[in-house]
């Protein structure tokens, strides 16, 4: 069997499959053509999103087994014609973290606090790229929003891109050096910083391919005890604010919005400990790459192989 994790490795597989016969996993890791396009990199009509799309319908076809990222994109894509008539496994498998890694710890936010002068200021973190689909100049208008209401807040910024873009952002906004930090942080630092703030932020491009997206940076805020500030419209990612109740949802980009949300995520600083609590179980349940991840590519792999578990004998 062959595991493609996106379209290049399954345009390999399916070669692969058609000369040796070898059984084909497609795990789509987000709607590549269809991302490049809502990221502002290709249209819809160039050479690049054609060719992308009639190879990632061709692999679907051939697929024996299919991974989404999430729940939501499944019934669309279902019903595309290339797997209409398929008989392929599918199982979703939603980014996870390894929360081993990736948990609260008392001693790093100290530490981190300390080193950049926080004090018992309340901290905003957003960890990942900017700008295409990941909506920089809405998150420093939020943060700004933020800064109405709490003088004394702070802004992490944990990105390795262009930090003179962030300054930018915050400069044209009337926020000072002093209220907010760019760091391009070693991977394996990464839950140190967040273990230091008290909110995570991501505010991301709510278009159609983002309804196959299943973002990283939720369950590695989660899984370090943060509550989220994230907007509607991406993936499945709604039902963790609306079921889970674990942070604030915004359904559209304006100062209204906004005031909502800061009293939302007000709430859950009364009590941090029974937040991260609350938010770390959430983790535990849906983003563990060893409860959840392995285990569903665990079943996956069975159902494909026509493998019995021993479970089930």
């Amino acid at each position: 069997m062959v595991h493609a994790r996106s379209h290049i490795p399954a345009a390999i597989a399916l070669r692969l499959k058609r000369r040796f016969g070898v059984k084909m996993i497609f795990d789509v890791r987000g709607l590549m053509a269809d991302e490049y396009v809502d990221a502002g990199h290709w249209r819809k009509d160039s050479l690049p999103f054609r060719l992308t799309k009639t190879a990632e319908r061709r692999a679907l076809a051939a697929a024996d087994g299919v991974v989404t990222l999430t729940e939501r994109i499944w019934p669309i894509i279902n019903q595309w014609d290339c797997l209409r008539n398929s008989h392929a496994a599918h199982d979703v498998v939603p980014c996870c973290a390894d929360l081993e890694l990736f948990r609260f710890n008392p001693a790093d936010r100290e530490f981190r606090r300390r080193e950049l002068n926080l004090e018992n200021r309340f901290v905003i973190v957003y960890s990942g790229s900017i700008d295409g689909w990941y909506l920089t100049e809405e998150m420093a208008d939020f943060f700004a929003t933020v800064r109405k209401q709490q003088p004394a807040a702070y802004f992490l910024w944990l990105t390795p891109a262009r930090h003179e873009r962030i300054r930018e952002v915050m400069t044209a906004r009337g926020i000072s050096d002093s209220d907010y930090g760019v760091i391009a942080s070693r991977p394996r630092d990464v839950p140190s910083y967040l273990s230091a703030a008290d909110a995570g932020l991501a505010f991301i491009k709510p278009c159609f391919s983002k309804l196959a997206s299943s973002p990283t940076k939720y369950a590695e805020y989660l899984g370090c005890g943060l509550p989220l500030i994230i907007n509607a419209g991406v993936g499945d990612s709604d039902a963790l604010i609306t079921e889970e109740g674990i942070g604030a949802l915004v359904l559209d980009f304006n100062q209204t919005e906004y005031a909502k949300a800061i009293e939302i995520i007000e709430g859950f600083t009364g009590d941090r400990e029974q937040t991260r609590r609350r938010t770390r179980a959430v983790a535990e349940t849906l983003f563990d790459v060893r409860k959840v991840g392995a285990e569903r590519y665990g079943r996956l792999y069975e159902r494909v192989l026509e493998i019995r578990s021993e479970s089930s004998r």
